[in-house]
């Protein structure tokens, strides 16, 4: 008879709890032991850090958690180590010992492929992914040697959006104290890109409010974040809607920023996942794009998504493709059944944003029959993703 499976979750930064939460959630409805190892803290104070984040690991997980330091504890052989992505070294992976699997994110295991060949697959025993289509996507812009790389990716759909099915608007409006009859718009921060050019990031996080745009050397334009906010900012008071924003650390949104409920970072907002959460609360999403239009069409918000820089400028070259292929195109998430884009970078996108801000409505909240298709290319199936990745390991 073969031993009960035991799992141990992989934690080296809390935000994959988004992933790691579904499938501790699925776990335990299976009876399956699992532990999580807090993998890595920042270097400031670690102990002190390190203990705050194991308690919230817990807290979100249910389970123990250990922390992992100079190659202990180790797992035993039989354990599988759950992980986020295929990122760590080989070496590491060596020194926990256990048979390691992986979940997806965004797409983020294909580009490892794309950029690192086949060893990025090294001493994977299961890799996952989330769409047929993004497979074909990666096909399409890797060489054909890397086929057979990219063949052994299992498809699961994405498990972040597990809870989508079950979320109660009511019930999320409750818990995050906003009014049941009012309008509410969710507001995407700005991201901080280590790659944006100096100068587009100066005219941009440091331009001041009613200046439409900065012009820049070589023609560009770069449309003042002050100036967008304070054109959402009115477009949300003519309509009587409330600006809810999530932080985020990476984004060090500025104390300035005009919205009016701001939920800040956290290890413990990562699961129950907060921006699932509010998005299910919300009427809509207006935002500077990034990857929550996965969220957002997931939870069947209309979106308006802008994009104050051309991607090239910040995007890594192999992933640019398949950004272009599932958000900027015609039929892509920023684009789509539920989404308009406009590129403030550009006179007419920038005219475009004006014009919608000056005179356009809110959004109706209806859930739509659409919204699991319109995410299938990018995030596959949606609702189950963690009991289909437990089904592949329970087989292995």
């Amino acid at each position: 008879m073969a031993a009960p499976m035991r799992l141990v979750l992989w934690v080296p930064r809390v935000d994959h709890l988004r992933a790691l939460g579904p499938v501790a959630d699925a776990a335990r409805r299976r009876g399956i032991t699992c532990r999580a190892l807090l993998a890595a803290w920042p270097p400031d104070d670690p102990k002190a850090i390190a203990a705050l984040h194991a308690y919230a690991v817990e807290s979100a997980l249910g389970c123990d958690v250990a922390v992992f330091t100079d190659g202990r504890p180790r797992c035993a052989p039989d354990e599988w180590i759950v992980a986020v992505g295929l990122r760590g070294h080989w070496s590491l992976r060596q020194q926990v010992g256990g048979r390691w699997a992986s979940l997806p994110y965004r797409q983020e295991e294909l580009l490892s492929v794309l950029r690192g060949g086949r060893n990025a697959l090294r001493g994977w025993e299961v890799v996952t992914t989330a769409s047929e289509d993004g497979v074909a996507a990666a096909r399409h812009e890797g060489p054909v040697d890397l086929w057979t790389a990219l063949s052994r990716f299992a498809v699961i759909g994405d498990p972040i959006l597990d809870p989508v099915p079950s979320l109660d608007r009511a019930a999320c409006r409750k818990k995050w104290n906003l009014p049941a009859g009012s309008p509410v718009i969710f507001f995407g921060t700005a991201a901080r890109p280590a790659h944006l050019p100096t100068a587009w990031a100066s005219a941009f996080y440091g331009g001041r409010a009613g200046r439409a745009w900065c012009r820049l050397r070589h023609g560009a334009s770069v449309m003042p974040y002050r100036e967008v906010m304070r054109l959402v900012r009115a477009w949300a008071d003519r309509n009587g809607a409330m600006l809810i924003a999530k932080t985020r650390m990476k984004h060090r949104d500025p104390s300035w920023l005009p919205v009016d409920v701001l939920v800040s970072d956290g290890p413990e907002t990562y699961h129950p996942f907060a921006t699932l959460e509010l998005f299910a609360a919300a009427d809509g999403y207006v935002g500077f794009a990034s990857s929550l239009a996965v969220e957002a069409t997931a939870c069947g918000l209309a979106q308006h998504h802008l994009l104050a820089w051309p991607s090239e400028l910040v995007e890594v070259p192999e992933y640019l493709p398949l950004r272009r292929h599932f958000y900027e195109a015609p039929d892509g998430l920023w684009n789509g059944t539920f989404a308009n884009s406009y590129q403030l970078f550009d006179r007419g996108g920038r005219e475009a944003f004006m014009a919608w801000a000056a005179a356009g409505g809110l959004p109706r909240y209806q859930p739509n029959a659409d919204a699991a298709a319109s995410v299938a290319p990018v995030s596959g199936r949606l609702g189950g993703a963690a009991d289909r990745f437990l089904n592949i390991l329970t087989a292995a």
